[in-house]
């Protein structure tokens, strides 16, 4: 019995000892362990996890990069923040030597994950040692910014984490980190295929509040894409890279070849989400307690300073190291004693084209309306008009200058800083119809004291002002100074043009009494415009300062003789895209003149009246069908309303059936054929279905034509009955909403049966 229980002694323990060696067998059998990871998600997760034997045979291919991960991984589960401390030492040396390929390979060994691991775990940390967490917290953030500048790739793989964002925004608090925290912000958010909801941050307000001016104006580069659409941001990426082997004449043309190349593109419904959470985005930042207040006054600071026209016309990196250059430069800021105590205004002046974007994208909003209100009452005009003066408007690039975005484009830092400026007041003054504009504020004192006069002035008087002129006397005298071809021209003339929609006589006979409108003239008999956006820039700018203006007429007739008349009757038949909005301005003039019947004798004075009644036929089947179906966008919509005013004018005076008789009699040289009416159905067809649900934008044409609405659609519902006997369309027309260029028509055939 002894013996057989020693013996069954023997063999248990034999099996167990036999077990427990299979066990530690396996557990060095990392071929297994892998294939155990990959079938049950169950093995190894971390470096940490391997034996030291194999980290050793790594380390020998892999610089030591695993010892380094293993050693952090192990710091990282203790709870001993000096360990943390001093195992991130040797990463920081990969950082100082600038060793791309040893950050590769910490990245693919996970060890960007288990950075921002360390970041997570210490913005959760409830330690008493506040110092050694702050210190931790700037050192793996920067560390992270850091890595991620080495390793382009890492960058879109961590940037859809929104708790990392979150906490990053935190960071934005700390002195400390606050740098490195808004480097990495930028890099992470120009990555996202969607934008990051503020509601995730809830101590925005109170953080923006607590920024000191550098903090905030570093700040903006963040905003700038939180309220900047991504997807918009992403085509013009796109769009750009597509177009940089193409040698396009201008930045105009470039943006017309993306608008082909997007015409039939349809966004997810996805895109919608990402639009509302932008605009959500919007209007937490315009709500929050003097956030306004404070941009504003960054903005003001500068109008003071002497330092935004030395660092306006270079790239960031450039700027500090060029100022330092100039002797003269450092005399300026030892005789500044304030400003170079502080240096917030040198610091500001690097960041102010972010400041001034963040700022235009809000007033491009759906909430552009408070904006606007907050900034009239904060005098936002008066400080545009001092700053009008601090920005080098005279320096330009190279003729052979190429810009950022590839081949014919005109983008450059020296173009930069004027044309978010310019954006900004274009922005500003794009008021909705029921919102009291003063544009007074655009002029000097002494300015709107000669628009009460001008009414009683002679027409041809030409003035000049004694005193500093207003904003849009410098932005008038910028525009007559720019050449054809310069990127600036269309950004002023469009602000210019803003100022005065909707202006009454007295205002625009000032505008045209500055010498603009001699000068547009000019431009147009001389024929010194060769591309299509300068041409109709030119003639909506026009169109602006003659519309319902009497006066403004007469001075614009009295300037020309009758082969220049020509020469312009001319360029509007020929170019109908570009001069068709000026074309409606001249047409719902005269009939306004007609109507109000100011002087019997002046009823047929205007020969450009005589002449748009003798091509009637003419420009209204050209303007059916200038436009085709498939290429309508948001360059050449206006061309339908033209067309439709045509209609309206004609059937207030009985003459439409007229029209109609003379579109189709065969011995009319102007009839339409069966191709054409189909493409003028299609179009307005095309028209019903962008206005049926877009109240904004009918009160839009109501109001810049003095038109109701019920007018314009009562016309269009009679074309479409006289007409649809003659064709019956076979295709359907639905509107594509594109974030980069507007609308599109999207085409496609009806079913037979």
């Amino acid at each position: 019995w002894y013996q057989r229980r020693v013996r069954g002694f023997k063999k248990k323990r034999k099996r167990k000892l036999l077990q427990m060696l299979c066990t530690k067998k396996k557990k060095k059998n990392i071929l297994k362990l892998i294939q155990d990871s990959q079938l049950t998600g169950k093995g190894i997760r971390c470096l940490s996890q391997f034996p030291k034997s194999v980290c050793a045979r790594l380390d020998l291919t892999w610089n030591e990069i695993p010892t380094i991960i293993v050693q952090l991984e192990e710091a990282n589960r203790s709870q001993k923040l000096e360990n943390i401390e001093r195992e991130l030492e040797p990463v920081l040396e990969i950082i100082k030597v600038e060793d791309e390929v040893k950050a590769k390979v910490f990245y693919q060994f996970e060890g960007f994950q288990l950075i921002i691991n360390i970041i997570k775990k210490l913005n959760l940390s409830q330690q008493s040692n506040s110092t050694l967490i702050t210190k931790l917290k700037t050192k793996s953030t920067f560390i992270l910014y850091e890595l991620c500048k080495l390793v382009d790739e890492s960058v879109e793989k961590i940037c859809e984490d929104d708790n990392l964002l979150t906490i990053l925004f935190y960071q934005c608090q700390l002195k400390e980190s606050n740098e490195s925290a808004v480097g990495l912000l930028e890099d992470l958010l120009a990555s996202r295929n969607d934008n990051y909801n503020l509601e995730n941050f809830v101590d925005l307000y109170s953080t923006i509040n607590n920024f000191t001016n550098k903090q905030l104006a570093l700040f903006c580069r963040v905003l700038a894409l939180i309220v900047f659409e991504p997807e918009a941001r992403n085509i013009h990426l796109q769009q750009a890279a597509k177009n940089s082997n193409q040698n396009n004449s201008n930045h105009h043309q470039l943006s017309k070849s993306n608008q082909t190349n997007l015409n039939n593109s349809n966004f997810p419904m996805k895109s919608l989400t990402k639009a509302k959470i932008t605009e959500n985005n919007h209007k937490i930042l315009i709500d929050c307690p003097l956030f306004i207040e404070k941009l504003v006054e960054l903005i003001k600071l500068q109008t003071n300073s002497k330092f935004l026209n030395m660092f306006g016309t270079l790239p960031l990196p450039e700027r500090f190291i060029r100022f330092f250059q100039e002797t003269e430069n450092i005399r300026i800021m030892l005789n500044c004693a304030e400003e170079f105590e502080s240096l917030d205004p040198l610091i500001l002046a690097t960041h102010f084209v972010e400041i001034v974007f963040v700022l235009s994208t809000l007033l491009s909003g759906s909430y552009k309306t408070e904006l606007q209100r907050q900034l009239t009452k904060l005098n936002i005009v008066d400080i545009f008009t001092k700053l009008f003066d601090k920005i080098p408007w005279d320096v330009s690039q190279p003729i052979h200058h190429q810009g950022i975005h590839g081949p014919g484009c005109d983008c450059s830092p020296d173009t930069e800083l004027k044309v978010q400026y310019l954006r900004f007041i274009l922005h500003y003054c794009d008021h909705d119809i029921n919102v009291n504009f003063d544009r007074t504020t655009f002029l000097s004192e002494e300015e709107r004291v000669q628009s009460a006069l001008n009414v009683t002035l002679p027409t041809n008087l030409k003035i000049k002002f004694l005193s500093e002129p207003g904003l849009l006397s410098k932005m008038i005298n910028l525009l007559i100074k720019q050449a054809p071809d310069s990127p600036l021209r269309y950004w002023t003339a469009s602000c210019i043009e803003a100022i005065l929609r909707g202006a009454d006589p007295s205002y625009q006979i000032l505008v045209a009494r500055s010498g603009l409108l001699e000068f547009l003239l000019k431009e147009l008999i001389n024929q010194s415009i060769n591309n299509s956006n300068a041409l109709q820039t030119c003639f909506d700018l026009l169109g602006e300062i003659l519309k319902f203006n009497q006066e403004g007429l007469k001075m614009f007739e009295s300037l020309l003789n009758e082969y220049q008349l020509q020469l312009v009757v001319d360029k509007i038949i020929d170019n109908l895209v570009d001069s068709n909005v000026f074309m409606r301005a001249l047409a719902i003039s005269f009939e306004y003149f007609e109507k109000k019947k100011i002087n019997e004798n002046d009823k047929l004075k205007f020969k450009l009246a005589e002449i748009l009644r003798v091509k009637r036929s003419e420009l209204l089947r050209k303007l059916m069908n200038v436009v085709k179906i498939e290429d309508v966008c948001q360059e050449n919509i206006c061309c339908i309303n033209t067309m439709l005013i045509f209609f309206i004018l004609a059937k207030r005076y009985n003459q439409l059936d007229e029209f109609i008789i003379q579109l189709n009699d065969p011995n009319n040289s102007n009839k339409i054929n069966e191709i054409e009416l189909s493409n003028f159905m299609g179009l307005l067809k095309f028209w019903q279905e962008y206005y049926i649900k877009r109240p904004k934008d009918r009160n839009n044409i109501s109001f810049s034509s003095r038109i109701l609405f019920e007018e314009w659609e009562e016309t269009h519902n009679y074309l479409v009955n006289i007409f649809k006997d003659q064709i019956q369309l076979d295709i359907k027309i639905e509107i594509v909403e594109n974030p980069v260029i507007g609308i599109t028509a999207k085409i496609s055939k009806l079913n037979q049966n």
